[in-house]
């Protein structure tokens, strides 16, 4: 038994440490931004050893995906949450839940976007972490769509992974551009994205109702 409290006390103060060292270097990159960033100052502000983080972390890039992974946790939960889709009015409820959460995101972290933005061009890691937080989302809307297809509200005849695609690349340009105070109107804009993908991919007889009034 003395083992086993020793190894949850461990386990513990490992856990605290790594928060507060994602907390420290989500702070660090918010004022020096990405390349001003090293794990000699996230140490120094965490108060604890620099082979310290690197005995819970790889190295700056890691941390910011893990800084990244946090500021997308509400998001992520939204994503995975399991949808009933019975109707096309369940399908739009779905798409304009995600798209808004999407864009949500880009207004409410911003500046730590900014930062990661840089990243992305810079840093393999970064980069493929991004193209893995892209896929779940492919991932999860193309299967609510082959879920909708099946209750035969999606037309058969249109390519599903590619139809998802090309609705995560748009959201992921407009992410970026709302991150940049390029666009600011998220209800016009999450209205806009629904129409145009669910008029794409369902049957015309149900579109009438989808027009804004």
């Amino acid at each position: 038994m003395k083992k086993i409290r020793n190894k949850k006390r461990r386990y513990l103060r490992s856990r605290i440490t790594q928060r507060l060292i994602v907390d420290t270097a989500e702070q660090v990159f918010l004022e020096k931004g990405y390349n001003k960033t090293t794990i000699t100052e996230i140490s120094k502000q965490a108060g604890v050893g620099y082979g310290t983080v690197y005995s819970h972390f790889q190295g700056k890039d890691d941390l910011l995906t893990k800084v990244i992974d946090r500021a997308m946790e509400d998001f992520m939960n939204i994503l995975n949450d399991p949808q009933s889709i019975e109707t096309i009015n369940d399908l739009q409820k779905v798409f304009e839940q995600r798209i808004y959460a999407t864009l949500q995101i880009a207004v409410e972290q911003q500046e730590i976007f900014k930062v990661f933005q840089k990243a992305l061009g810079q840093s393999d890691l970064v980069f493929d972490h991004w193209n893995e937080i892209l896929n779940q989302f492919i991932t999860r809307v193309e299967n609510d769509l082959y879920r909708s297809r099946e209750k035969n509200i999606v037309t058969s005849n249109i390519n599903l992974y590619f139809s998802t695609k090309a609705l995560i690349l748009t959201l992921e340009s407009f992410l970026w551009e709302i991150v940049h105070e390029k666009e600011s109107d998220l209800d016009t804009l999450t209205l806009t994205l629904t129409n145009l993908f669910i008029q794409g991919l369902c049957s015309s007889e149900s579109l009438p109702s989808l027009t804004p009034k």
